[in-house]
């Protein structure tokens, strides 16, 4: 269980740390910043994907769920959050391609 769970910590300081980055968009969007964020996002994908097909498993011994309610509401809360980051890069996406030019 404490490998899920260092897992789980270091997605979430990955995520807190991509969130900083996209907070004050678009007033201080930087297209480095912009970039370390979908890249940071991307990197995500599997990890976002594992805990959703996690959150519906059942422990096929105990018939319990894979997560605690602890746990699930965490996992949940990370998702929500993860989501929203995409939300975040495709508004800002147009913004920060014209930064390019």
């Amino acid at each position: 269980a404490s490998g899920a769970m260092s897992a789980f910590r270091r997605c979430a300081a990955a995520l807190e740390k991509a969130e900083a980055s996209a907070a004050n968009w678009p007033e201080d969007l930087e297209i480095g910043a912009y970039d370390e964020v979908r890249n940071a996002h991307a990197d995500l994908v599997e990890e976002a994907a594992r805990f959703r097909a996690r959150l519906a498993e059942v422990d096929p011994v105990t018939n319990e769920p894979r997560y605690g309610p602890n746990m699930k509401a965490k996992v949940e809360d990370w998702i929500a959050r993860y989501e929203q980051l995409g939300d975040a890069l495709d508004t800002h996406a147009a913004a920060a391609d014209a930064r390019r030019a």
